[in-house]
């Protein structure tokens, strides 16, 4: 609606993609250049306000790597409020990285943009590709009441506008403004001859590279007519959606330099249109002045993952799927493993050196850049997201096996005539048991393992044909009641113990739970009965390939696909038993077209070797698969179904601290969007699909995207393994309207290597609450951890938890040393919908416990006279507790 006494807010602002079609060091080259010149125009105009660098602090530490004599002068204009800077490290993408990581991202943000003198207070997001329905709650811990972002509307937003009251499932509000045209929507204003404003060159390397031509010239080339026109038009639009007085013009784009000549346009438009005001200005003037109209905003709940004026690109999630496999071991090193070991550490004095957890996680943030952990950018890129990744991996890796090499010294072994000891951590907030591995030295032989009771567990040693040091073996051996945050240490004595509970014959494995028989004359698809609840599935585990004619971005249909089914081939299929495991392993030879043959799936075809390894564990309902593919085949889509005999309209996902429903059918027929509404959806770990008699859950590692369809009024569930496709972006798809990106060909991200594929099946009564899939999935998700020695000094018993949160319907998503001072922190959430009361247990007592926000900013203190801390924790509610210890204890 047009209001009357219009404001225009004008805000001067480069979007940086730090790496894309142009690697971060190519990139930050024209960073250099783009910032000097900034630097430059802050200083010297006074009529150029303010300059806003895209929300993520991480780009002033790329320039001051080259420029560090000229921190001060930043930190001048940030105080002065000319240069604003914060809150995010990096620009993130929200659905591929977990909840911890947003968190870390904000966290890190924050207090490096304040070390500069002033934080930007608004949580501005103008790339990401859709937002998930906690972040309100998030943002607002932080103290952030406000969101301006682009992507993620869909029909709602005809009714919304732009402006609207976001609420997140515990209840959270914040101002949320969506960017109806763009956050460029007054990109290059006035200079129409400077575009485009890209050279590309190819060096005598054959390195093909590029230069953004900078706005020198632009006072020469400036129309201030065209400028007029286009402003008034934009005018027009925006008040459509308008809820206030106030309209935002963003006067930036894709590393566009800054434009200088906007100071001469501003004054230009207040003569030829006197009745509106334009003002230049900062995101954080526009969000003070619309607060006054905020009682009258509509409110949208739930994540916005729509299309409508923007492309949403939903393939991300499954394009070089490598990325998101090893984001998912980078995340669970830290997460589970380095910090919670690091914080134990920290209350038993052993000084763990904690800058090296703040270096690994800046590391991972930026692979959580948006256009990186997409895998939307060229394959040089990427090859550095790998490295990245591997470097933050074996960073956690090797720094939670000192951590736990040393707690594990300092614990009671339950015998004193091994041959070795096994220390094992459960990081989760519930006593759990399950199959362990590690690396053990010990001469072949038979063995078994004895706890603190002098109960027996079967043991099995083997060689690791990879490694061939002394006596050093790999171990499997199952361990049962792992305390909650805590540990178990197991005596390893010669002798073997024999397992009870599983068998293997023929084409059929069996434990307590479960029966599964492969067929091999049908690919080795499989039976499941659920032996004590009398549930068969049929034509479990199809492998279903397509061709995919999209990009890094879509997957889009070619006009000639073809569907290749697994259940057409036949299977080598063998059963066997390995002390831990009734296994099937199952062998085909799957035969796919080679590639694309204009919009067609060619007539040749090439040989894609596939292995499936199916197996059951005793004790466990938990039936795991690891799916060993070696990809020959280009542009094609690899799935694999889950039938689940259920007749519902919705599936259940996890998302950040959150389980979120979705419907199996669009709700929206897209008429009017940018791209077909969504109908593959992201997932951090499980989906579910149940009834009132039960349902079937989907775990994965490192697979984020699945589809629900509906055959014969039964549900199956598609995971997508893998998309392989050979450009950043095309503009001919039939799922997007136009580009998204330039038009670059991405051989790497064909993905034609060797792929490894882990994932889960969890049959349960009742719904996803009451068969606890989540426990399960995070049982799944985050193994228990095994570490052997020979000695130790027997200060702890060989059995402890050191937390303890009940009930395990919260779920603790960090335990980590605080950013600041001694303390240790514990975050953790309620899954439900209900008020519940929870209790945390210490096994060495705090001096004091604070309830904080999550910036860590202590909010009260709360009452430890029982030597516990009670508290109630509201529905769908995070909850940051900080234990502060004496340090002379």
């Amino acid at each position: 609606m047009r209001h009357d006494n219009l404001k225009c807010i004008i805000v001067s602002h480069t979007h940086w993609d730090r790496e894309w079609y142009l690697t971060s060091e190519e990139f930050r080259l024209w960073f250099l250049e783009s910032f000097n010149k900034i630097l430059e125009v802050l200083e010297e105009n006074p009529k150029f306000h303010c300059f806003l660098l895209d929300g993520q602090v991480v780009l002033l530490e790329d320039f001051l790597e080259y420029y560090p004599e000229k921190r001060s002068q930043i930190e001048e204009l940030v105080k002065r409020g000319k240069l604003a800077i914060g809150p995010w490290y990096i620009q993130p993408d929200e659905f591929l990285v977990s909840g911890e990581a947003l968190i870390r991202n904000l966290l890190k943000g924050i207090k490096l943009a304040k070390s500069y003198g002033k934080c930007m207070m608004v949580g501005y997001l103008p790339d990401t590709f859709g937002h998930t329905a906690q972040l309100p709650q998030i943002l607002s811990q932080f103290n952030l009441d406000s969101i301006v972002f682009k992507r993620g509307v869909g029909d709602e937003g005809e009714e919304l506008g732009s402006e609207f009251i976001w609420e997140a499932p515990d209840g959270s509000r914040i101002i949320a403004v969506h960017l109806v045209a763009g956050y460029h929507n007054i990109s290059k204003l006035g200079l129409p001859t400077l575009a485009p404003s890209i050279e590309i060159w190819r060096s005598p390397a054959g390195w093909i590279t590029a230069l953004h031509k900078t706005y020198d010239d632009e006072e020469k080339v400036l129309d201030l007519e065209s400028a007029l026109e286009y402003v008034k038009e934009l005018i027009e639009y925006l008040s459509r959606y308008a809820r206030t007085p106030y309209l935002l013009l963003m006067n930036g784009s894709d590393h566009t330099p800054i434009q200088t000549s906007i100071v001469t346009i501003i004054d230009y438009l207040r003569e030829k249109l006197p009745e509106i005001e334009f003002e230049h200005g900062s995101l954080e003037d526009y969000i003070e002045l619309i607060k006054e109209y905020r009682e009258n905003f509509k409110t949208y709940k739930g994540e916005l993952r729509g299309a409508r004026y923007s492309h949403l690109l939903v393939g991300v999630y499954s394009s070089r799927v490598y990325l998101k496999q090893l984001n998912y071991k980078a995340q669970l090193m830290l997460e589970k493993y380095a910090e919670p070991l690091a914080s134990i550490a920290k209350i038993l004095k052993l000084n763990p050196d904690l800058k090296v957890l703040d270096y690994a996680w800046k590391l991972l943030l930026k692979n959580h850049f948006h256009d990186s952990i997409y895998g939307s950018g060229t394959d040089p890129v990427h090859r550095e997201n790998e490295v990245r990744f591997e470097k933050v991996i074996g960073i956690a890796s090797n720094y939670a096996f000192r951590l736990s090499k040393e707690i594990a010294g300092l614990t009671t072994p339950p015998l004193e005539d091994a041959e070795a000891y096994v220390f094992v951590f459960n990081p989760l907030n519930w006593e759990r048991g399950g199959v362990v591995s590690t690396y053990i030295e010990l001469p072949s032989g038979e063995y078994h393992a004895v706890d603190e009771e002098g109960r027996i567990y079967p043991v099995k040693i083997c060689e690791d044909p990879n490694i061939e040091i002394g006596n050093l073996k790999q171990m499997f051996l199952i361990c049962k009641e792992v305390p909650s945050i805590g540990y178990r240490v197991l005596a390893i004595k010669k002798g073997k113990a024999e397992i009870e509970g599983l068998k293997a014959e023929g084409n059929t494995i069996e434990n307590e739970f479960y029966r599964i028989e492969a067929n091999p004359e049908r690919g080795g698809i499989l039976r499941i009965m659920d032996k004590e609840r009398g549930v068969v599935l049929e034509d479990v585990n199809i492998f279903i390939d397509g061709g995919d004619a999209g990009d890094e971005y879509n997957y889009s249909p070619p006009s000639g696909d073809l569907l290749v089914s697994s259940d057409k081939y036949k299977a080598e299929v063998k059963s066997f038993l390995d002390t831990c495991r009734a296994i099937l392993d199952i062998k085909l030879d799957f035969v796919l077209p080679a590639r694309l043959t204009g919009k067609w799936r060619s007539i040749e075809s090439v040989s894609n070797p596939l292995e499936i390894q199916v197996w059951l564990e005793p004790g466990s309902r938990l039936i795991k698969f690891k799916v060993l593919f070696e990809n020959n085949s280009e542009d094609h889509r690899l799935r694999v179904k889950i039938p689940t005999g259920k007749s519902t309209d919705t599936a259940y996902a996890d998302t950040h601290f959150y389980v979120i429903e979705r419907p199996h059918q669009p709700a929206s027929t897209g008429e009017e969007w940018m791209e077909e509404p969504p109908r593959t959806h992201p997932m951090i770990s499980w989906i579910d699909v149940s009834d009132e008699n039960g349902g079937v859950a989907l775990f994965s590692r490192g697979l984020h995207e699945y589809e629900t369809t509906v055959e014969n009024g039964q549900v199956s569930i598609l995971l997508t393994l893998l998309r392989a496709v050979g450009w950043l972006s095309r503009s001919d798809l039939k799922t997007r309207k136009g580009g998204a990106g330039p038009d670059i060909a991405v051989p790497d991200a064909q993905c034609k290597r060797s792929l490894v594929f882990e994932y889960a099946l969890y049959l349960h009564d009742g719904d996803w609450k009451e068969g606890e899939v989540y426990k399960r999935a995070q049982e799944y998700t985050v193994p228990l951890l095994a570490t052997s020695f020979k000695h130790s000094i027997g200060k702890l018993p060989s059995k402890l938890s050191f937390f303890s949160a009940k009930p395990s319907e919260l779920l603790v998503s960090a335990l980590k040393p605080a950013e600041e001072g001694g303390g240790i922190v514990m975050r953790f959430y309620n899954i439900t919908g209900k008020t519940i009361r929870g209790i945390i247990e210490y096994a060495f007592k705090p001096e004091k416990v604070f309830r904080s926000k999550m910036d860590e900013e202590k909010i009260e203190e709360i009452d430890l006279s029982n030597g516990k801390t009670e508290i109630e924790v509201g529905a769908h509610k995070i909850v940051t507790l900080i234990a502060e210890y004496d340090e002379q204890s």
